[in-house]
């Protein structure tokens, strides 16, 4: 397993703040921080300079994520030549998901995936749809799961899911009385 440490500095670096990186990692901030910290201890280098936009990396900062990206790439190379003679799916899925598919539909689907396949490690980015259409086309994230069409010709997207939306009123509400309701779009 390459060094956690690491893979914090990366996800820091790639997210570009404490507080995003902390949500990815599910790490409280603190937690994140004190990571970096004792990285540029013992690198005895400054990887970041810290800005009210972020974490903006240093030279030394861009140089050690493209060695540390390469390392996590080798590593990964390397897990997945030792297992694939045993047929055991391994590996790191980047889902992006909007907040409602996230919250209603990814629990289920994600806990038996993972039942399925324990050895493939699931990272969640969360957004709206436009977000998640952006991070699949700078491949931030494998796969990604949205509300709406997509509409982008550049893009190739599936129905995977129906959804009914019922609408609820107080007894004592005016729409409560009626038996049918009709959205206005505004």
């Amino acid at each position: 397993m390459i060094n956690y440490r690491l893979h914090v500095f990366q996800v820091v670096a790639e997210t570009g703040t404490i507080s995003k990186a902390s949500r990815t990692l599910n790490l409280s901030q603190p937690a994140v921080s004190k990571h970096i910290k004792h990285l540029e201890e013992e690198l005895r280098v400054p990887l970041f300079i810290r800005s009210a936009h972020g974490m903006i990396p240093t030279q030394a900062g861009e140089t050690f994520l493209r060695h540390v990206q390469q390392v996590a790439k080798a590593h990964q190379s390397v897990v997945e030549y030792l297992q694939a003679p045993t047929g055991i799916l391994s590996g790191r899925l980047c889902l992006g998901v909007s907040k409602t598919i996230l919250n209603y539909y990814v629990p289920k689907v994600l806990s038996e995936f993972k039942r399925c396949h324990p050895a493939v490690t699931c990272d969640l980015v969360e957004g709206n749809s436009d977000f998640i259409v952006d991070a699949m086309l700078e491949r931030r994230i494998d796969l990604g799961l949205i509300e709406g069409p997509c509409g982008r010709p550049d893009m190739q997207t599936r129905s995977f899911f129906e959804d009914e939306i019922v609408w609820v009123a107080s007894p004592k509400d005016p729409l409560g009385k009626k038996k049918r309701c009709r959205p206005r779009i505004f």
